[in-house]
């Protein structure tokens, strides 16, 4: 991708952007309740500016995103997600030797763990456990040393019970009633001194319920 100014003023801020992809997915039975799919992806943003190349940058990013699907029983049902991403940052430096180096900026990293628990032990009801966890971690540099910038922590956890009965030929009471927990919590790092933030907590009581009646 080229991008040019019109204008010779603007010059400077003219950029050619090279941009790679790739993605690769595999798929596995391991038993005959359980399978097991991840996707891996890879990116990579090379940006140039062609009258300022002090300017020069590169942006990377690598990802994976693994399931597991099991059917326990055909009335429980468990599926386990994970995931991780790295998204390094920088810029590129001139040394006197006449070549260009990459140095690191910053880094971002991220992962999470959800998992979705379904058992139905009748056709009218139903119970839902939704429990995760994420984690991300940012680090920047300084002189030329990584140094961590910030620790997030948030863990939530969902539990419900969904209804879906009939009432004689005509009616159905349908709806859930379901507790929501959250707890957040991060650090900020200054000179390489951690400094805990407040937590964040959340926790309540939601639900709905809905009949028809068709006359």
């Amino acid at each position: 991708t080229r991008a040019i100014n019109l204008e010779r003023r603007a010059s400077s801020s003219n950029s050619d952007t090279r941009t790679y992809r790739g993605t690769w997915v595999w798929n596995y039975r391991l038993l005959r309740g359980l399978t097991a799919t991840q996707t891996n992806s890879i990116s990579a943003d090379y940006q140039f500016y062609p009258f300022n190349a002090t300017r020069n940058q590169l942006s990377l990013s690598y990802s994976t995103d693994t399931r597991l699907a099991a059917v326990v029983t055909p009335r429980l049902n468990i599926d386990l997600r994970h995931t991780a991403s790295e998204q390094p940052r920088g810029s590129y430096t001139v040394f006197g030797d006449g070549n260009e180096y990459l140095q690191l900026s910053d880094d971002n990293k991220s992962f999470g763990l959800s998992t979705s628990i379904s058992y139905r032990p009748s056709t009218a009801l139903a119970l839902v456990l939704t429990p995760d966890y994420t984690a991300n971690e940012r680090s920047g540099t300084t002189n030329g040393v990584e140094t961590k910038q910030r620790d997030d922590r948030r863990v939530n956890f969902t539990g419900s019970m969904q209804l879906d009965l009939p009432i004689s030929r005509k009616g159905r009471l349908t709806g859930r009633i379901g507790r929501t927990y959250s707890d957040q919590r991060s650090t900020s790092y200054t000179s390489g001194v951690g400094t805990l933030s407040p937590r964040a907590e959340s926790d309540f009581w939601n639900g709905r319920l809905e009949m028809t009646w068709a006359l």
